[in-house]
């Protein structure tokens, strides 16, 4: 005899009614945090901004107690009729339209782990990194590994706004390009820009040396033609 297994048939569920059940949970975690914060106005207020992420995730904790972890369901998805289950239950053919299988307790400390804890240790090392300055340029840090076509002042604004992708790279090139008395070129509206913030204390982003004058590209020879001529190929590809 051969033994066929059926596939289970799909599980549908609106992402409108998801996406409902979230902002309901949202707003019932404003409207509780409100509240917690009304409780802890008459401490002072360095202890409210030392523990802020203890106080969240503790917050956080007791909602997921009384929702998720006793039902399987948060407060916005019981409103939305949903809930979650445990799917490994419903692997087999005509499973998934037997009853709902409950999460088990592993299931339910792992989600509760990463859905509290990892909010709180980002929030965290996040305070960590602006205490710390982390996030601060380092004077010894250069741009000298660009190549000539692409402006180091572009390229650490888009640093520090998003992440690089191919697009992004390609708005970083040199526009009407002014040369430094280090010998490195910058647009002009940026350099110009980055002379009046800071004076004379600004540094070249390419070699460190300090920057106190300018001057205008005019002339390009042949190879720096056709190096651009390239890189305008390479972009529209």
């Amino acid at each position: 005899m051969f033994s066929y297994k059926f596939p289970p048939p799909p599980l549908r569920i609106m992402r409108s009614s998801q996406l409902d059940s979230s902002l309901l949970d949202l707003q019932l975690f404003e409207i509780l945090k409100g509240q917690l914060w009304k409780t802890f106005s008459l401490f002072k207020p360095q202890f409210r901004e030392v523990f802020e992420p203890e106080l969240l995730a503790a917050l956080q904790l007791i909602m997921y107690r009384l929702s998720i972890y006793e039902s399987g369901a948060s407060y916005g998805a019981q409103l939305q009729n949903l809930k979650y289950r445990n799917e490994r239950q419903h692997s087999g053919g005509f499973q998934s339209t037997r009853n709902d299988a409950a999460l088990t307790k592993s299931q339910k400390y792992a989600f509760g782990a990463m859905t509290i804890g990892g909010p709180y240790v980002w929030m965290r090392i996040n305070r960590l990194m602006t205490a710390k300055r982390w996030s601060e340029l380092d004077d010894s840090q250069t741009f000298d590994f660009l190549p000539a076509h692409i402006c180091a002042i572009c390229y650490e604004q888009q640093m520090s706004t998003s992440a690089l992708s191919n697009t992004a790279v390609s708005t970083t090139r040199l526009h009407n390009s002014y040369e430094t008395n280090c010998g490195h070129q910058y647009c002009y509206y940026c350099i110009r820009t980055k002379m009046i913030q800071e004076g004379v204390t600004w540094k070249c982003l390419r070699c460190g040396e300090e920057v106190k004058e300018i001057r205008r590209t005019l002339d390009k020879d042949d190879d720096q033609l056709r190096n651009d001529r390239l890189f305008d190929l390479f972009d529209r590809d």
